[in-house]
């Protein structure tokens, strides 16, 4: 099975779709599980769509395809019925919170919302106003999920969010950020350039202009340890960076990027959509490489392409493996400093050791 989908790739067949057309029957069994893993499957159904290709899809195929597509409609029409709730109940505290990410998507009815999946709801609010959402969403059938002291403090201390809130009859999951990364990160991003610039949906909602949209989201690559689906992050910034070019071009984000302090992130995630989607953003604008060239075409392409790689055996190998325990261990280290990450790491490894042998609820209380 690994040989039929080699020379198909999914980076080459999301860059050139018509190549489906060659598939077999094996190429469509490969294909469909590599794409299930990756939360992708019902991303190709509207990409399929949109280059007129259904029609080339064996029947087999397309009904994992199409049930793909037709829970994420469902999904996303879930987020639109969950916005709107959520925007109601904290009007009580008289706040509006700002969407990001998958919901921000879905809500500003981007490109890149069509057949995506998520697992959560994501807002932004002022850090000052986190005492008056706990208590207004507390009020409303939303409960805290269940954690021990450690986390807590995980939480409370160094992170950029609340603990997760869970609705208790709809069991919709939210996360609560007051800013995009954990402060004990050491970068500090202006409250300000989060909230001044807002812009409203058709239905109310707010949610970050489309620069920082697409800067959050080159953002949570890079400064997440978990690469697991971090295909679909690097499909999300392609289609928002097409969108933009679309629109007014890249100008904005680079000098946004260069005044959040965030150039080096943009240049990778440039570099890297440049490789997998045969795009020519880092030579159209001119963008000088942060690093060394040689240091960053290695990175690029030997760490940063091959991490990104869906989990799939069918596709991953060693250096997959390897690339991403590199990303691993740069995120964590992007997040925390050393003094803060070589104990925490320890308590995790502790408590996991712990938690195997006395079980998974032995720290709850």
């Amino acid at each position: 099975m690994k040989n039929a989908i080699s020379i198909y790739t999914v980076f080459e067949v999301f860059s050139e779709p018509k190549q489906v057309k060659e598939f077999d029957s094996s190429h469509w069994q490969s294909f469909i599980r590599i794409l299930r893993g990756a939360d992708l499957l019902a991303t190709f159904y509207y990409l399929l769509e949109r280059n007129s290709l259904l029609e080339s899809i064996p029947p087999f195929a397309l009904k994992h395809i199409e049930s793909a597509k037709i829970y994420a409609d469902r999904q996303a029409h879930q987020v639109r019925n969950e916005s709107q709730a959520l925007n109601l109940v904290l009007a009580k505290a008289d706040i509006q919170p700002v969407f990001l990410k998958g919901a921000a998507y879905v809500l500003r009815e981007d490109i890149n919302h069509f057949g995506r999946v998520m697992s959560d709801i994501d807002i932004l609010v002022k850090k000052s106003q986190l005492n008056a959402v706990e208590a207004v969403l507390q009020k409303n059938d939303w409960a805290e999920s269940k954690l021990d002291d450690y986390d807590q403090q995980y939480y409370r201390k160094w992170a950029h969010e609340l603990p997760p809130y869970k609705h208790v009859y709809r069991g919709t999951s939210l996360d609560i950020h007051f800013t995009l990364l954990p402060p004990v990160s050491g970068i500090d991003i202006d409250e300000e350039s989060l909230f001044s610039n807002v812009q409203v949906t058709k239905d109310g909602s707010w949610a970050l202009p489309p620069n920082l949209l697409v800067l959050h989201c080159i953002i949570h690559l890079f400064f997440n340890e978990d690469f697991s689906k971090s295909f679909r992050d690097v499909l999300d910034i392609h289609l928002l960076i097409e969108q933009l070019e679309a629109s007014e071009g890249l100008d904005g984000i680079i000098k946004l990027s260069e005044s959040m302090g965030f150039y080096k992130e943009l240049y990778y995630a440039l570099s890297v959509r440049d490789l997998v989607f045969h795009t020519n953003s880092v030579q159209q604008y001119q963008l000088k490489s942060p690093k060394l060239s040689f240091i960053t075409e290695f990175f690029v392409k030997k760490i940063l392409y091959r991490a990104i790689m869906p989990s799939h055996d069918i596709v991953f190998n060693s250096w997959n493996n390897f690339a991403r325990f590199i990303m691993y261990i740069r995120g964590h280290l992007l997040k925390m400093p050393i003094t803060i990450l070589i104990p925490h790491m320890l308590v995790k490894v502790r408590r996991a050791l712990v938690t195997s042998v006395m079980g998974a609820h032995h720290y709850e209380k």
